[in-house]
């Protein structure tokens, strides 16, 4: 068995860029990030899969060294692969497992390599039409997330909903249509109340867009130059992918990693140490 264990956040601002770069582009797409450099991606089939812009910039790198080393592995008779990574690493894991798979079924990786898929307090990757993609092609649930239920980081990114993120078919046209029909007063005031619901959520993916997206992105370029923003998704919409191993906190890990006594650590329950406790100290069956 092989491991590709990919590293977390570490106190440098390109990584921190990786994760702020949080604007959501589409699932199948290219990135020029140099010259030199484009990287052609394929993460799920649904034209509407959206995913973690700053992830797949940083997963270009790492698909462009570790494919040479599969293929090495290959050459050898390994063909059972984990990818695993905690925090920012659990997030790429995500990315780059997906590019894998896809690769493997477009025919670019053979069909007798096995991907399985841990990963620790991870962020959200994608939207739900990637979950839905992911999740499908993930090998019927070989794909696994550990979280402690205290910790922060697997909330992230923050996300908004809005109707467009919706399916086609949805009751929205519905009550447009609706609203149409009402008298003159009634019309202008459930038109305010609907105008009041729907539009606040569009409003902050624009400012998301703007500030983790542009603002973001031409910071990366400073270091990359050559590199050429992507379009964005019109979503802010993450959520979790693979199957949930859950951490529950007992008396000892509360009185161990008290928070009331660490106001500052933000990250208390979000280390190595907090995780490798409750694994110690949870019953799995």
């Amino acid at each position: 068995i092989a491991i590709i264990g990919i590293r977390g956040s570490i106190m440098s601002t390109d990584s921190w860029l990786a994760n702020l770069f949080a604007v959501q582009i589409p699932a199948k797409g290219q990135l020029t990030i140099a010259e030199d450099f484009v990287f052609n991606y394929k993460l799920a089939e649904s034209p509407k899969a959206a995913v973690h812009a700053g992830y797949v910039f940083s997963t270009a790198f790492l698909v462009r060294d570790i494919l040479p080393k599969i293929d090495s592995l290959y050459k050898i008779g390994i063909k059972d692969i984990i990818v695993t990574g905690h925090s920012q690493g659990g997030g790429l894991s995500y990315i780059l497992a997906a590019n894998l798979l896809w690769q493997q079924k477009d025919g670019l990786l053979p069909q007798d390599i096995r991907f399985k898929i841990y990963t620790t307090a991870s962020p959200k990757p994608g939207n739900l039409y990637f979950a839905y993609d992911y999740d499908r092609v993930a090998l019927d649930g070989w794909s696994y997330h550990v979280v402690n239920t205290e910790d922060w980081v697997p909330q992230t990114p923050f996300t908004v909903q809005t109707v467009d993120d919706l399916p086609t078919v949805n009751p929205v046209s519905f009550i447009q249509e609706s609203i149409k029909k009402q008298s003159l007063f009634k019309r202008i005031f459930f038109k305010s109340i609907y105008n009041k619901i729907i539009k606040p959520p569009f409003k902050v993916v624009d400012v998301y867009q703007q500030f983790l997206g542009d603002y973001i992105g031409n910071k990366i370029k400073l270091d990359y130059p050559s590199f050429q923003l992507p379009p964005f998704s019109p979503s802010s919409e993450y959520v979790r992918v693979g199957r949930q191993i859950l951490l529950y906190p007992d008396t000892g890990y509360n009185t161990k990693y008290n928070a009331a006594e660490n106001p500052k650590n933000f990250m208390l329950h979000h280390t190595n140490n907090a995780y490798y406790y409750l694994l110690l100290h949870n019953n799995f069956k």
